[in-house]
């Protein structure tokens, strides 16, 4: 939870939940509390010296969703092209086998918690390859592409 303000006057302090909480010259304010899932009171009060003031309570209910996820997406274009004497400079190698080529993969991770009780972990990777094979065998992309799909 993030609590900030503005205003304080210099002889007034602000708590939060019992802790006492910076004010800048300037009479802002800035703070952070980490609460656990569920429903919470939150109290943070305004004072000055003689602990004469105003107190804010609100109650807040918290249902964390921690999800991480990243997604890459990569694309490669090539294009081949000569003009002149080529074969001097390929010698005994065979000419390219196209003028162009378009490569690419795919991948994705995901990670956190879908209800209460659940936590999803996934992930998949296509490898480097051309675009139109990109989704085919995708079993069989790697020799340790099993070990990789096992999360111990």
């Amino acid at each position: 939870m993030t609590l900030q303000g503005s205003g304080i006057p210099q002889d007034h302090t602000v708590w939060l939940g019992g802790r006492q909480i910076p004010i800048d010259p300037k009479g802002n304010f800035a703070a952070e509390q980490i609460l656990p899932d569920g429903t919470h009171t939150v109290e943070v009060a305004v004072l000055d010296d003689a602990g004469n003031g105003t107190l804010y309570l609100r109650d807040l209910e918290f249902n964390r969703r921690d999800v991480f996820y990243i997604g890459v997406a990569d694309l490669t274009v090539s294009q081949n092209g000569t003009t002149g004497p080529i074969d001097l400079f390929q010698g005994q190698n065979g000419r390219q086998p196209s003028d162009s080529s378009l490569d690419g993969r795919l991948a994705f991770y995901v990670n956190g918690k879908v209800s209460g009780r659940w936590r999803l972990t996934a992930s998949a990777d296509t490898r480097e390859g051309p675009v139109k094979h990109l989704f085919s065998n995708f079993l069989d992309k790697s020799p340790d592409s099993l070990f990789r799909r096992i999360n111990p």
